[in-house]
């Protein structure tokens, strides 16, 4: 069975699948963590005011990010965000 989908669509599709992957909601918040961590583990090229500071656990990380107040609203945003195609101007 042959496509029948161009090479433009094809690449555009390729793009989107991408940008959802690279900006999926589980990504960022995994990002956000690892850059605790290592703001926390005094990495020597980073070695910050938080060095040597407990961190938390990702579980208690995560809990943390959704109990603040404007939680929903990051969520609506980033919602939009995502129906937008990830558009950087939105």
């Amino acid at each position: 069975m042959k496509s029948t989908e161009t090479k433009e669509a094809r690449k555009a599709r390729l793009k989107q699948l991408e940008l959802q992957r690279h900006y999926s909601f589980m990504t960022i918040w995994t990002r956000r963590y690892a850059d605790m961590k290592a703001r926390t583990s005094g990495q020597p090229s980073k070695r910050t005011a938080s060095y040597g500071k407990e961190c938390l656990t990702k579980e208690e990380f995560i809990e943390w990010c959704t109990s603040q107040p404007n939680f929903t609203m990051f969520l609506v945003i980033y919602m939009d965000w995502q129906r937008s195609g990830f558009n950087m101007m939105l």
